[in-house]
């Protein structure tokens, strides 16, 4: 079988449907569908066994609610695949996806592609390319090329942080995904990625846009939680055990962990939320998070970012907090 697609499945019954017709309309046939519901409360696991009853391609396991990585360890254990594909549950592929990953897997054997992504909501959307050339990468290409920005440059170009959009080769992507944490639930993808470019000795990069990301206003990756940042933790200290001959890896870990502080501290101030500021100070000032933010080195990033980067490193995290509210009041007037 070429293709295995995987998705892992909660609280989602408005979306569902539109997702797995998504995937079964694809123009290229020869793949499965992992259907994987994780305890979800409402009547996913119904509409999965029913579209399932009428059709052999899908696979459905049911299992206790364990969050987004375990319900995509369950999938690819049970995936036969060459070619896996993660889709989320809320979100399509286009009919084309898996017939242009075929066309690509054909021609040049890539052990990794990685398409554009539209992302969309109810009034406006964008697309998103990566941030290298289209093309076919060599191992010593994606040293050269792709490692100085898998996970964050000086200038904060990145590769995409997401697992979905890509086609991946099964038996490169199993041990990585395996190896991720249950608990890590913020960067769960880039904690997966992290280990499979290494892995990777052909990787092709696709302006064509293959993947159709729903934003949703109440979405885990568009809302602020304080846990986030205790999860971040631990998506850090997983960073900081791999084993990687990218030689500027501990550098661009510096100044991820910073990056993402710096969202979450702005979602916060987003969120108005100063009950929880006593608590994000602490998890912000203590390990791993701050000894990462004081060595973080960038360039040509904007003053507010200069700015709030700066408070941090100076334990000034209240200031930075104010700061960020104010900025955001001025961008909403």
């Amino acid at each position: 079988m070429r293709f295995s697609v995987i998705v892992p499945i909660y609280n989602v019954e408005k979306y569902l449907a539109e997702c797995i017709d998504s995937v079964l309309a694809q123009t290229f046939t020869d793949f499965e569908l992992i259907l994987v519901d994780d305890g979800s409360p409402d009547s996913c696991g119904k509409i999965c066994d029913e579209y399932a009853a009428k059709d052999s391609r899908i696979t459905v396991i049911h299992k206790e609610n364990g969050g987004l990585v375990s319900a995509r360890k369950a999938g690819i254990k049970t995936a036969v695949g060459e070619y896996v594909v993660n889709l989320d549950s809320d979100d399509k592929i286009t009919p084309e996806m898996l017939g242009r990953a075929n066309e690509i897997t054909e021609k040049h054997n890539p052990d990794l592609i990685s398409f554009a992504i539209e992302f969309f909501g109810e009034s406006s959307s964008y697309t998103a390319f990566e941030n290298v050339p289209v093309g076919l990468y060599s191992k010593g290409e994606i040293k050269n090329k792709i490692y100085p920005k898998v996970l964050m440059a000086e200038n904060m170009e990145h590769m995409f942080y997401y697992l979905c959009a890509k086609v991946i080769r099964r038996k490169i992507l199993i041990k990585p995904q395996l190896a991720v944490d249950n608990a890590i639930s913020l960067g769960e993808d880039v904690s997966c990625l992290m280990q499979v470019y290494p892995r990777c000795e052909r990787i092709c990069v696709s302006d064509y846009t293959a993947y159709l990301c729903r934003q949703r206003p109440g979405s885990d990756s568009r809302s602020f939680r304080p846990v986030q940042f205790t999860q971040l933790k631990a998506g850090v200290r997983l960073l900081e055990g791999l084993k990687t001959d990218n030689a500027d890896f501990k550098k661009q870990t510096d100044r991820y962990t910073a990056f993402i502080c710096f969202g979450l501290l702005n979602a916060a101030a987003l969120s108005d939320a100063r009950k929880h500021l006593r608590w994000i100070e602490n998890e912000i000032l203590s390990e791993p998070l701050f000894t990462h933010i004081t060595r973080a080195q960038f360039k040509g990033v904007s003053a507010k970012m200069r700015i709030v980067y700066r408070l941090m490193k100076k334990r000034k995290i209240r200031a930075a907090y104010l700061f960020l509210k104010i900025c955001n009041f001025f961008k909403g007037r």
